[in-house]
């Protein structure tokens, strides 16, 4: 006897599946493409060439309010800022850290530059937070860019730490912090709140990405090339020597 033929639906059902899975996951994409494109369109938008740029009033709550919860190097008047937001566990973060200081070295001592450093640590990363913590009770010694710089240098081998808080307090000894006082500061969280704090400015401003790049009010995400940065940073002190030679 001839067997009924088994029902098509489960083919039906393996016809579709695929397409209908790869469909749903661009929507998704699209979704949260929107999402951030909203966030950022908010914030200052972005110009047909594709440039994003943040709003004047983000700017100005940079110079009266922002800035200062930042840790900033060079003169308040220079006539370019430059502001990093990153996550010292971020493995882009410690590519770009090279550029970042050679931008401090050239720019930075003769005031051409200010640079303010943000934290924003991701939820991802384990040691992120306690990192940005520890770099912020080394500032309390003053030696906050020599801890800042060391971390970056060893991230790879404190990242893979199970606790990585030994860790930090060696790169203290190594960048001659006082111990005892950096160690009561991090067991403490004495610097967790100007982290968070840190944390919520880089979300004001929309950032996507660590490290996310400021130079005045132009957007730079990820870890963008030093000529990139440099060509943008001698376009802004040439439109403003052109200003100061106007005004005279």
């Amino acid at each position: 006897m001839a067997q009924d033929p088994k029902p098509s639906h489960s083919t039906l059902y393996n016809a579709l599946f695929v397409p209908g899975l790869i469909l749903g996951g661009l929507i998704l994409i699209a979704l949260v493409v929107l999402a951030f494109g909203d966030k950022l369109a908010d914030n200052g938008g972005g110009s047909a060439d594709g440039e994003r740029r943040v709003s004047e009033q983000l700017m100005a709550r940079f110079e009266s309010e922002y800035d200062a919860k930042g840790m900033a190097v060079g003169e308040a008047d220079a006539p370019v800022v430059m502001r990093e937001f990153a996550d010292y566990q971020c493995p882009a973060c410690g590519a770009f850290a090279d550029t970042a200081k050679r931008i401090r070295e050239e720019y930075v001592a003769d005031g051409r530059v200010r640079f303010v450093f943000f934290d924003f640590p991701l939820p991802m990363h384990q040691h992120a937070h306690e990192a940005a913590q520890a770099a912020r009770c080394a500032a309390r010694a003053d030696r906050f860019w020599p801890y800042h710089d060391r971390l970056f240098e060893t991230q790879r081998e404190w990242a893979r730490e199970s606790d990585a808080t030994g860790f930090f307090y060696d790169l203290a000894v190594q960048t001659e912090v006082p111990l005892e006082p950096f160690k009561r500061c991090l067991s403490q969280d004495a610097t967790s709140a100007v982290v968070d704090e840190n944390a919520q400015i880089a979300r004001d401003v929309g950032a996507v990405a660590t490290p996310t790049i400021l130079i005045g009010d132009r957007v730079f995400s990820g870890a963008t090339g030093y000529d990139t940065l440099k060509r943008e940073i001698e376009n802004r002190l040439a439109a403003a020597t052109a200003g100061q030679d106007a005004a005279q």
